[in-house]
């Protein structure tokens, strides 16, 4: 607002004048008129500037934007040269979407009032946001010259060098800022990657050393020139920095990683588990590097892991020095499980829930674990547990619903399966399988309707769960209800899924019930060769079909192997001691 205080003081220079004037003899009376209409007439005129100046912001401030611009617009009407006016104007323009309108106030403004940072700053934003670069960088360079100590000026500037891949250019920009402020650790890391991108590595290697002269108790600046030979092959050479950078921090645990790097690429095996069990003993190394380390170096996502044994007890390390942080143990019971210590997994899955309960993921590790070593009574705990922090995931009452039925807890399935099942899921699988559970929990409490229904509502979440359709189906056979609705579904149990003993036992006990005999015999037979020489409920099912196909003897000889496999059945000695069947 210089312009505005400019024409103040000539205003009262000219009332000055005016008032002498009209008390001096020599003045005639019209000289006096016309001074006095002047002062008038520019008094009128800039006050109804400041009006509208301030109309124009208070609606700017209310977010009439439109309305506020158009007062604007007015204000540059009683002044052309009004660069408060064009800045506010170029402000609105840019919110509106108006780059171009925004971009001609900005310019304008920037060059009647050049010493003004505001202005010139937003010239170059919009510039920038228009990609013009080129132009954006001349602007930088002048609010350079006016600020020469406002480092993110220097920033910018280069940054628009570098979109224009004027590398040099904005190498010399770096420079002017060390002439005029002195070393910057990052100005040094700028020019180093430039001075890399025109394929100047002894410039870069200069860079960085400059830095350590100026800084040379800094281990993280000697490693970083160690990282630079790396990176360009030159190894013993990056061997030699990592030594110099012990010798001013011989604990940097960086440092050390880097050493283990270099003796694995060196095929030095010993050396580098050394190195690295230096580097995972200090605390100062973040666990988050250390996994990184861990998963990348010792193959966590791959089948199988070689080195499995140094792992572990780089992770006993890990837990050691980072015993609050259940990441760790996370880490930990992922290699135990790769390497099939199922149970050490799980005690470790469990340290971490003990220490963070919020993740999931750590949950369904334990949760999936129990399940595999059939832990069902731990399990139900743990899925209560669970479920007082996430009280909506439908995956946990399954879960929990699943091992209930292992434990034959029938009554508990059901409550567990009809609160999970409040919540909204869109987890197809998991609503049949809910459902799914429903139907063998009330069959057990021969709830036979209610069975059947939930049986039902799970074939109707996904229609190709053999699954429920080899259950279902096999429980309609044993209560001969529905026996052709139980034969389309086992029989598309076995299209889905083919050579499985189960399915083409049920299958072939269906026709058993409806008294296809022969028929039922051919898929016993299936069911016998796939592995279901084994169960005894399959053994009997083939002694019974024997039976009835008149074979006595071999039916006999089937059922006492029937009860050798196990089977524990009211029916099986009388059979056998009657050599008669009974159902």
């Amino acid at each position: 607002m210089k312009r505005r205080e400019h024409i103040i003081l000539s205003l009262i220079f000219l009332v000055g004048i005016s008032s002498v004037a009209s008390c001096s003899r020599q003045s005639t009376s019209q000289n006096n008129e016309v001074s006095v209409i002047n002062v008038t007439e520019h008094k009128s005129r800039y006050n109804k500037l400041d009006t509208l100046f301030i109309s124009a912001n208070r609606e700017k401030i209310l977010g009439n934007d439109q309305r506020a611009a158009e007062l604007f617009l007015k204000c540059l009407r009683l002044d052309k040269k009004n660069s408060a006016s064009m800045y506010e104007l170029s402000r609105i323009y840019l919110k509106l979407g108006q780059s171009n309108d925004a971009l001609y106030y900005a310019k304008n403004a920037a060059s009647i009032d050049p010493d003004n940072k505001w202005y010139q700053e937003l010239h170059a934003r919009i510039l920038r946001k228009k990609g013009k670069f080129e132009d954006a960088a001349k602007v930088y360079e002048i609010l350079v010259e006016h600020h020469p100590k406002t480092r993110i000026y220097y920033f910018d500037w280069a940054f628009m060098l570098v979109n224009e891949k004027n590398w040099k250019e904005a190498i010399e920009v770096f420079d002017l800022f060390e002439q005029n402020n002195g070393i910057d650790k990052e100005v040094i890391f700028q020019k180093e990657q430039l001075y890399l991108k025109l394929d100047n590595f002894g410039a870069a290697v200069n860079e960085i050393e400059k830095l350590i002269k100026f800084m040379p108790k800094n281990a993280s600046h000697i490693n970083h020139l160690a990282q630079l030979y790396n990176s360009n092959g030159m190894y013993d050479k990056a061997f030699e920095t990592y030594q110099k950078s012990l010798e001013v921090d011989p604990d940097n645990p960086n440092t050390h990683l880097a050493f283990a790097n270099y003796y694995l690429r060196k095929g030095e095996r010993d050396k580098y588990i050394e190195e690295l069990h230096i580097a995972f003993g200090n605390p100062d190394l973040k666990i988050e590097r250390k996994i990184e380390v861990l998963a990348s170096d010792f193959n966590l996502f791959s089948p199988v892991i070689d080195s499995i044994n140094e792992a572990y007890d780089l992770c006993e390390v890990l837990i050691s020095v980072h015993s609050s942080n259940a990441r760790g143990y996370v880490v930990y019971g992922d290699f135990l499980k790769k390497g099939k210590r199922y149970e050490d997994a799980l005690n470790q899955y469990k340290n971490a829930v003990k220490l963070d309960n919020s993740k999931m993921a750590y949950w369904d590790q334990v949760l999936f674990i129990e399940i595999d070593l059939e832990k069902y009574d731990s399990l139900v705990i743990h899925a209560d547990q669970a479920l007082e922090v996430f009280p909506t995931q439908l995956r946990i009452y399954y879960v929990k619903s699943s091992a209930l039925l292992q434990l034959k807890n029938y009554e508990e399935v059901i409550n567990a399966a009809e609160e999970g099942l409040e919540y909204y899921s869109d987890e197809i699988d998991l609503l049949s399988g809910m459902h799914a559970n429903l139907g063998e929990a009330h069959y057990q409490l021969k709830n036979y309707p209610l069975s059947d229904t939930a049986y039902l509502k799970a074939l109707e979440y996904d229609p190709n769960s053999t699954y429920v359709l080899n259950n279902y189906s096999y429980y309609l056979s044993l209560r001969n209800d529905k026996l052709d609705e139980a034969s389309e579904m086992s029989k598309k149990a076995n299209d889905i899924e083919p050579n499985n003993a189960a399915f083409q036992d049920t299958y072939g006990w269906i026709l058993y019930m409806m008294s296809e005999f022969e028929e039922a015999k051919i898929w016993i037979e299936k069911s016998i060769s796939n592995g279901g020489t084994n169960s005894g409920v399959i053994i009997e099912h083939y002694g019974d079909i024997l039976y009835q196909l008149g074979d006595v003897e071999q039916a006999v000889i089937n059922w006492k192997k029937a009860r050798e496999l196990g089977l524990d059945s009211d029916l099986i000695d009388k059979k056998i001691s009657d050599m008669k069947l009974y159902e």
